[in-house]
């Protein structure tokens, strides 16, 4: 339940002496207050919603309408503003939402870095391949723009210009999709000699999306043409490489 409504709180007080008003009996003791009255939401003020110009005289505790002439002569002496603070709610609500999107774009920043960081890696993975590599591919259907086969493939052998990959099962195509990850390729003991076939150095860094804007879009995968693997259009997942077992 939302507890909503509105209040006031003093923001200025004078005696009639301060203001220099003309003796008068019924004003000995009385004190003069101007208060903020506000809205609140669960008992924060949100907004203000005017002034109370009053005056509490000696011995009572109710507050009374401010004569004109007196609320007159206090607006020429005496700037009354509004209190920020009768804003509480809108400002906690602003630094919220800022707090909030200034998180959001440092953990962007962190992303972008860490893309381009992996660009780069990815990079000098393909011109500088190992026969330990795991390439993660999608192979995308003939007739249909969004259909694809995922695959992952080891590079078998690489020269100058090219890497020959192999798969650990026979028909790339008839694979159920999803079927396989990069963690279960790398663990099991996959006989890596079926559907050889080499991809041009150049062509799989064409596969790299080197815009971070696009990374998130399927639509805006690099689409490459295999000539080798029956001029099938392949784009680029990832690249694991097989981390080398060193006895201490």
């Amino acid at each position: 339940m939302i507890v909503f409504g509105h209040n006031n709180f003093k923001i200025k007080t004078f005696t009639p002496r301060e203001l220099n008003l003309p003796p008068d009996d019924s004003l000995k003791g009385a004190e003069i207050q101007i208060r903020q009255r506000y809205a609140h939401i669960f008992w924060i003020p949100f907004f203000p919603i005017g002034k109370i110009w009053g005056i509490k005289y000696e011995g009572s505790k109710d507050l009374y309408e401010l004569p004109d002439d007196i609320k007159l002569k206090i607006k020429q002496r005496h700037s009354i503003k509004t209190p920020w603070y009768s804003f509480s709610l809108l400002i906690l609500i602003f630094i919220g939402v800022s707090w909030f999107m200034a998180s959001e774009a440092i953990r962007e920043a962190r992303w972008e870095s860490d893309y381009y960081l992996e660009l780069a890696e990815n990079k000098m993975q393909i011109k500088y391949p190992t026969t330990g590599d795991f390439y993660s591919f999608n192979i995308h259907d003939e007739d249909d723009d969004y259909g694809y086969t995922p695959v992952i493939l080891k590079v078998k052998s690489y020269d100058d210009n090219s890497i020959e990959f192999v798969a650990g099962y026979e028909d790339l195509l008839a694979q159920e999709r999803y079927e396989h990850n990069m963690d279960d390729e790398m663990t099991n003991a996959y006989n890596y000699i079926y559907s050889p076939f080499k991809i041009k150095k150049e062509d799989l860094l064409k596969m790299l999306n080197t815009e971070y804007s696009k990374y998130s879009f399927t639509s805006a995968a690099n689409k490459v043409e295999v000539p080798e693997f029956y001029n099938r259009k392949f784009s680029f997942n990832k690249i694991e490489r097989q981390k080398l077992e060193i006895e201490e």
